[in-house]
């Protein structure tokens, strides 16, 4: 101050003059200066307006997964250990597995026949089969023919036996034998044996006349038909023969007295055992020429069958029914490989084992609702992050939106560029609030992304260019009508009525209609 008052006492011409120039300047200023403005405005301008929405996330491998076994059993073998890289399909772990992969072979084995089978009945018989078929056949029918030619000497035979059976071995018993009133020529103790000896004695030998009466008709050359009708007629008439012979013995057995010439009782008996024995022998013979046409006549009109079978190939109903088993047979393949390879955890996708804790010889198993995990993998396709929206911004994104990414890893100014992969439909409440898992994909790496880093995420929702914007505080509402406050060129203020559009992340809102470019809008009034 002493140095200021030193300088005006040295100088009291120049003092003088400055005090005359600052009045004049004070009073120039009082008088002229532009009046300060209430208003704070900003110009209309068409520009870009930008929608963001900001959220935090975390960066996550793009595959990553915990596995274990969905069947017990005993560890055989752990090919990948922790760090490997492995391929996808890699055995990670498997389990003893004999008894599946026997399995395995035998349902291989079964729709292998099945499939032989079925291609068989679409090709049709082959010649060689219709061949052997028509041998076959002709074999069993000559066979036939044999039987047939064998008749007249076993019937016969028959006759020979029944003939000498009534008219010889029993001549002691009867006299008058071939009369219509035949008598015993001993007495006897079973009376009813002895009546039905004399009756049947004479049933036999008209039975005798008319089975030798039928073998005169009956040559070589007589058809099948007759040769069955003669064998038919065979067994009747032995019937007959037989139930006298045992009528006569019976009579014999009883006897009181003996006939001329017999000895003893014994002896009597003996004749109709005999003759009991030599007819049983005919019928036997006789039964086994019937038994043996109709077993060869089964087996020729089996291999008839059989042949003409072979010539008309498969049926359509045969074929499908074959085609059934063969579905059949590759449905248990199928499953008997699902059951072989449910002993193996397999890598699911290329990447890096990162926990192994199978050991060999472990047994392993299933608890009620829980799988004890074994291996864990993270997958060599890179890293993705995942953040979760507010159910008040998920509305604004969409996928394939851009992104903008800073990890603290690396601070805010190394930049990543994503976009939004994929947004989960169902809501994860976090602290009561609802939010929708939103996946994000990296398009540039400028630095190695790691799992587990924390990504801060600026989601580009919404863009427009050559619009008018303007600070939202600007934008006021009454009645639901929205409006702002323009600022004339005269210094009067007008109310007009805008329409707004996009709301930017800088603060600003679109004005849609009511401002024109250039014009001055109130964002502030000084109170």
């Amino acid at each position: 101050m002493s140095g200021v008052f030193s300088f005006f006492v040295k100088h009291k011409g120049v003092t003088g003059a400055v005090i005359a120039a600052s009045i004049i300047a004070g009073w120039y200023t009082f008088f002229h200066a532009t009046p300060v403005s209430p208003y704070q405005t900003v110009i209309a301008t068409p520009g870009i307006l930008k929608q963001e929405v900001s959220v935090t996330g975390k960066v996550t491998a793009v595959d990553a997964v915990d596995l274990s076994f969905s069947v017990g059993g005993r560890i055989a073998s752990t090919p990948a250990q922790v760090g490997d890289t492995v391929s996808r399909g890699d055995v990670l772990v498997s389990l003893e597995h004999a008894d599946a992969a026997a399995a395995v072979a035998e349902a291989e084995g079964n729709r292998a026949a099945a499939e032989a089978a079925l291609a068989g009945l679409k090709a049709g018989t082959r010649p060689e089969d219709v061949a052997i078929a028509r041998a076959n056949l002709a074999g069993s029918e000559q066979d036939l023919a044999n039987a047939y030619k064998d008749v007249p000497d076993t019937l016969a035979s028959a006759y020979a036996n029944a003939n000498d059976a009534v008219r010889t071995k029993l001549t002691t018993y009867f006299s008058n034998a071939d009369s219509n009133s035949p008598e015993l020529t001993f007495s006897s103790g079973n009376t009813q044996a002895a009546s039905d000896a004399k009756n049947r004695r004479v049933a036999a030998g008209l039975e005798l006349d008319q089975w030798e009466s039928e073998l005169a008709g009956v040559s070589a050359a007589a058809s099948e038909v007759q040769f069955d009708a003669a064998l038919i007629a065979a067994t009747k008439h032995l019937g007959v023969v037989k139930s006298l012979l045992d009528a006569a013995f019976k009579a014999a057995d009883t006897a009181l007295t003996l006939p001329s010439g017999v000895s003893d009782k014994t002896t009597l008996e003996g004749y109709a055992s005999t003759a009991i024995t030599n007819t049983n022998t005919a019928i036997a013979a006789v039964n086994g020429a019937v038994q043996g046409i109709a077993a060869e006549k089964t087996t020729v009109t089996e291999l008839s069958a059989t042949l003409d079978l072979k010539l008309a190939g498969a049926t359509p109903e045969d074929i499908a029914a074959q085609e059934a088993k063969v579905s059949s047979a590759r449905a248990a393949v199928d499953a008997a490989k699902a059951a072989l390879a449910k002993t193996y955890l397999y890598a699911p996708f290329a990447g890096t084992v990162t926990r192994q804790d199978a050991k060999v010889g472990q047994v392993v198993g299933q608890t009620v609702g829980t799988s004890l995990s074994l291996v864990s993998m993270m997958s060599k396709a890179g890293f993705q992050m995942e953040a979760y929206v507010p159910e008040a911004d998920i509305a604004k994104v969409k996928e394939d939106d851009a992104a903008r990414v800073t990890l603290d890893a690396y601070g805010e100014d190394v930049v990543f560029d994503a976009r939004v992969a994929a947004i989960n439909p169902a809501e994860t409440v976090i602290e009561g609030v609802s939010t929708y898992k939103v996946t994000l994909v990296f398009e540039n790496t400028p630095k190695p992304p790691r799992s587990g880093m924390t990504a801060n995420i600026d989601i580009a929702t919404a863009e427009k260019d050559n619009i008018i914007a303007v600070p939202a505080r600007a934008v006021a509402e009454r009645d639901g009508v929205k409006y702002v406050q323009i600022l004339k060129t005269d210094g009067s203020v007008e109310e007009r009525a805008v329409t707004t559009g996009l709301s930017g992340s800088d603060g600003r809102i679109e004005i849609a209609s009511g401002v024109a470019t250039g014009e001055e809008v109130i964002t502030y009034t000084a109170q």
